[in-house]
């Protein structure tokens, strides 16, 4: 057995004892993703999870509580079922290797990528020294957010509603 095998953490599925996909990184070192090859692609739609495999993932970001500090800004009732495999396995405590199933947290690419920056748990969060610089980072990201649920509440009001109202 070599020592990335030795390092592999296994597959975050209930039910699932196979080994986490491999996937490597640009400095060439092994990275893993929480779940194994074959539930990955289960996750994705392209098989079905193997018998008494129970997947970790729903398919909805968890963060759409706001427990991240902001509200996840995806309106998960109107997510088509073939994109519910798009949503990412935070692991809580930074580290990619601990795939306990209380260090998971499911969320979606827009909820994941800024507590990932905020936690400092991603290289995009050590490229600058400053904190200053860390807390506009991060603000920018909110901001990015807000915009994008905004603009979806106000796409659904005009669904709902017409355009009765003018906004300028």
């Amino acid at each position: 057995m070599s020592k990335a095998d030795k390092m592999r953490p296994i597959c975050s599925n209930d039910g699932c004892n196979k080994g986490c996909h491999n996937m490597v990184g640009n400095d060439k070192m092994p990275r893993y993703r929480a779940v194994c090859g074959s539930c990955h692609a289960a996750d994705m739609g392209n098989k079905a999870y193997g018998v008494g495999v129970i997947p970790i993932k729903t398919g909805i970001c968890s963060n759409i509580d706001g427990h991240l500090g902001w509200v996840c800004p995806v309106n998960w009732d109107l997510v088509p079922k073939w994109a519910s495999g798009m949503t990412d396995i935070d692991h809580i405590d930074g580290n990619r290797y601990n795939n306990n199933p209380g260090n998971h947290a499911e969320l979606c690419p827009m909820c994941h990528r800024p507590k990932g920056q905020r936690s400092g748990d991603t290289r995009l969060s050590k490229t600058s020294n400053s904190a200053d610089d860390q807390k506009k980072l991060a603000q920018r990201k909110i901001n990015q957010a807000d915009a994008v649920r905004n603009k979806a509440n106000k796409k659904k009001n005009e669904k709902l509603f017409g355009t009765f109202f003018d906004e300028s």
